[in-house]
């Protein structure tokens, strides 16, 4: 799964979640990542931001590598504001 910049372009900066027994890789550019910081989440604005959609994984591959800045996210990057823990 990928947004669509990550489909349509080489974005300066890439997000990547690699893929587990429950879900796919998982990748998104600094323009997402701002959408999701500030929906706490991946909620309405930021999913309408990121407009998801399967990538072939030779093209995310390229993308990756051509990405000046890549940070591999550990864990799901579904994650909730209410699963984060409590301080």
């Amino acid at each position: 799964m990928a947004c669509v910049h990550v489909q349509t372009s080489f974005p300066h900066e890439l997000f990547v979640v690699p893929a587990d027994e429950e879900w796919p890789v998982q990748a998104w550019c600094g323009i997402c990542e701002e959408a999701r910081l500030a929906d706490q989440g991946w909620y309405d604005n930021a999913d309408a931001v990121a407009q998801w959609g399967w990538a072939c994984h030779h093209c995310l591959q390229d993308t990756v590598a051509q990405a000046a800045h890549t940070t591999v996210v550990e864990g799901p990057a579904l994650e909730t504001p209410e699963q984060r823990p409590q301080d």
